[in-house]
């Protein structure tokens, strides 16, 4: 791939990688950073690729590998990571369409007002506000424990609330 091509495969994947990588990491700087991972790797192994797979389908396994490795990093400091089954559905969902920030985004969006109640409160605290398990429990009289299963309740379903969308939309 000569470096015209490089460009204009990096500036059609680009917008669904930053969905992809922003929609796993919960800080905006940190997925800036996994982005320009991602793009430096593709870079730097670009000789290995073959061109008879997808450009797109390459990237993003590279921009996986770099999610989880984030991961791996942040769960060793015991801070907040995706689990792997969530990046895994993401990846494959950005992977088979063309789906772009604003499909997502208006997608999550309309999902999240779909979502009633104290699921949606606890997504708004977790990912808006930032606070950790303990302080979404005390400010609505819950246990840690009950607010970690609620939450992983809501993420499944708002996933597939999301999945089912784009889906549909996209046929």
């Amino acid at each position: 791939m000569d470096d015209m091509g490089l460009a204009r495969a990096f500036a059609e994947s680009d917008p669904g990688l930053r969905v992809f990588v922003r929609s796993c990491l919960r800080d905006d700087s940190d997925a800036d950073d996994v982005v320009q991972e991602v793009w430096l790797t593709v870079v730097r192994k670009l000789p290995s690729y073959d061109s008879s797979r997808s450009f797109r389908a390459w990237v993003f396994g590279i921009a996986r590998m770099q999610v989880l490795k984030w991961r791996q990093f942040k769960a060793r400091r015991r801070e907040f990571a995706v689990p792997d089954e969530t990046i895994a559905q993401m990846s494959q969902a950005v992977e088979d369409g063309p789906v772009g920030p604003s499909a997502c985004e208006d997608a999550i969006r309309r999902c999240l007002e779909r979502m009633g109640g104290r699921p949606r409160e606890m997504l708004r605290l977790k990912y808006a506000v930032g606070l950790k398990s303990a302080e979404i429990a005390r400010r609505l009289g819950m246990t840690s424990g009950a607010v970690d299963m609620g939450l992983t309740r809501a993420r499944r379903a708002l996933r597939a609330a999301v999945t089912g969308m784009l889906r549909r939309e996209g046929e």
